[in-house]
């Protein structure tokens, strides 16, 4: 087979590394800010073409639905998982499940909506033990879902759908064919993942300053940006506080929307945002639990030591009449708060109670409560890295109901941890990867997505269980470029009850399915005295890679449903972090 041909077989040797920058020049300026505006642009008017076309009102799917809709026109927002439609992919998210569409589809017979198995939803949604009562009453008919691209053709007049209220899945940008570059600046999904190139822009600022904006040239759109956002940040908020149901003492709201009058008759408040924040708050009367929490993901971290001040905190309320949670957005860290306080302060009725015994929480029990949120504030948006810090907090601090592996509790014998730890990897993960790079010429970011571990019968000799590990996902780097990933491992158990290294990983050749060669030896401590079952399972590898050196760390919780797998890699040309958070979708 003759050799592929390279980049300096075509130019000099001399000029392939200016070559290759060049081409990542281009690149990034036809992802240029100016060019996804513009490109956001011409997808909202297509949208607002299909919107006039079916006579029905607009549901942004978030969190990129609302750029390509006019405020004017938004009706509602609904926050479906990333994996709804994608090939072969079937679930159902307990903590976002969107009933307020519901409402809209009532009202007007149907709905657009920008951007399983059956029984199976059915028997999830009956755990959450919800009040179908409304539910019921808004939809009086079956939902048919209608799709709707670039290349569907529109009627010149509204369709008549009379046996069902039809739901219409809006593509709103155009295929891309090749690359960005060959299509005259136009960006497929323009506003996807606005955190890598916005510069704090949001839809709504985009919206409210449009003109300005696109009449803005390239070079100044940052400083425009940054004084757009600065003036967004310092106009107080005009929301109200929601009130979590069935409580009726419970409340949700911005820090920014905090003011005299709306604190009067509130007799226990709750903040969580930078100390910075707090200096602005209006003079507080009531009393008042200040939660330090960083802006974003570090916040979410943050939210898990701080959730332990809430127990003093409660202790000195004494049936409060108004309790009101804020942080930033009211939709994230002020919902993780939220939570917590519906686990552990209140009854099946949503009256406030303090037990001198905490209550035994299990994950069906918070995913009941996380129901009751979001059912009552459909515009919450809990990030995952929130919610993982509120059921650490709930299912380590706490005691915890029986859903911990029955196999937990018997200290006999060592093999039967590592066993049963590897029959619980088995089945599908959500993962979310941070990659910390100290090189200036290394890749760096965030990657999200789905791996699966399937059975199969073990390919080694030495091996009693064998695992495929395919993973797939998406890599937006700190630079805003956004690439397709996808890897393989093998994983295998190897039966021993005094082996150190129970458990390997192993590389894939390029076929896909038979090994390389080993990549980690998972060492877990000897001693079962070691085994701390309250923090979880935890094992170390390391592994030398020519002058590279990897020290990897993998911590498996069982009670929570996740597991972090840390690679520390230092060389002479690498040295970066790889830390992913495994969780149970």
């Amino acid at each position: 087979m003759t050799k592929p041909i390279q980049t300096s077989d075509i130019i000099f040797p001399e000029l392939a590394t200016n070559f290759s920058s060049t081409l990542a020049s281009l690149k990034r300026s036809t992802l240029s800010i100016s060019n996804r505006l513009s490109s956001i642009s011409d997808d909202a008017e297509f949208v607002c073409q299909v919107a006039d076309a079916y006579g029905l009102p607009l549901v942004a799917n978030e969190r990129c639905g609302s750029w390509y809709i006019p405020p004017d026109r938004k009706r509602a927002s609904a926050y479906f998982k990333s994996t709804d439609g994608h090939n072969g992919e079937w679930s159902m998210s307990l903590r976002r499940l969107n009933t307020q569409v519901f409402e809209v589809i009532n009202k007007a017979k149907g709905c657009i909506i920008i951007e399983q198995r059956l029984d199976n939803f059915v028997c999830k949604l009956k755990e959450l033990e919800l009040d179908l009562t409304e539910l019921r009453d808004q939809i009086t008919k079956p939902m048919r879902p209608i799709w709707i691209t670039r290349d569907s053709i529109l009627s010149p007049q509204y369709p008549n759908f009379e046996g069902f209220h039809s739901v219409i899945l809006c593509t709103a940008s155009r295929r891309v064919h090749g690359t960005e570059v060959s299509e005259g600046g136009y960006i497929q999904g323009a506003g996807d993942d606005s955190e890598g190139w916005s510069q704090g822009l949001t839809a709504n600022i985009f919206w409210k300053h449009k003109d300005l904006l696109m009449s803005t040239n390239e070079q100044h759109l940052p400083d425009t940006i940054a004084k757009l956002t600065i003036t967004e940040r310092t106009t107080p908020s005009k929301s109200r506080p929601i009130m979590i149901r069935p409580t009726e003492w419970l409340f949700i709201d911005q820090i920014d929307a905090l003011s005299d009058a709306s604190l009067e008759q509130v007799d226990g408040l709750i903040t969580c945002s930078p100390k910075t924040q707090i200096t602005q708050l209006p003079v507080v009367n009531c009393k008042h639990l200040h939660l330090d929490c960083r802006d974003r993901k570090l916040g979410s971290r943050d939210l898990r030591k701080e959730l332990i001040k809430l127990k003093n905190f409660m202790a000195q309320m004494r049936s409060p009449k108004r309790l009101v949670v804020a942080c930033t957005t009211g939709k994230d860290l002020s919902v993780g708060i939220v939570l917590a306080l519906l686990c552990l302060y209140t009854d099946e009725s949503g009256k406030f109670t303090v037990q001198a015994t905490p209550p035994a929480l299990s994950k069906r029990v918070i995913q009941q409560r996380t129901s009751l949120v979001m059912t009552s504030h459909p515009s919450a948006s809990p990030s995952r890295a929130t919610l993982q810090s509120v059921n650490d907090f709930l299912l380590t601090s706490h005691t915890a109901a029986t859903e911990i592996p029955r196999w937990i509790h018997n200290h006999q014998i060592r093999q039967s941890y590592t066993l049963a730890l590897f029959e619980w990897l088995r089945g599908e993960w959500a993962i979310n990867r941070e990659i910390t790079n100290f090189r200036d010429d290394g890749l760096a970011g965030t990657v999200t997505g789905f791996a699966k571990l399937d059975k199969r019968d073990p390919t080694s000799s030495d091996a009693t269980a064998e695992y495929l590990y395919v993973e797939n996902g998406r890599f937006t780097t700190t630079t805003g470029m956004i690439l397709e990933t996808s890897r393989r491992w093998i994983w295998r158990y190897h039966g021993s009850g005094e082996a150190e290294t129970p458990i390997s990983v192993h590389f894939v050749k390029a076929d896909g399915e038979t090994e390389d060669y080993v990549y980690n030896m998972l060492a877990f401590p000897l001693k079962i005295d070691d085994f701390d079952v309250a923090e979880g399972l935890k094992a170390r590898a390391e592994h030398p890679c020519g002058e590279d050196f990897y020290v990897s760390t993998y911590d498996f919780n069982m009670a929570v449903g996740k597991f972090e797998v840390q690679h520390e890699v230092k060389g002479p040309s690498k040295n970066y972090i790889s830390h992913t958070t495994y969780t149970k979708p």
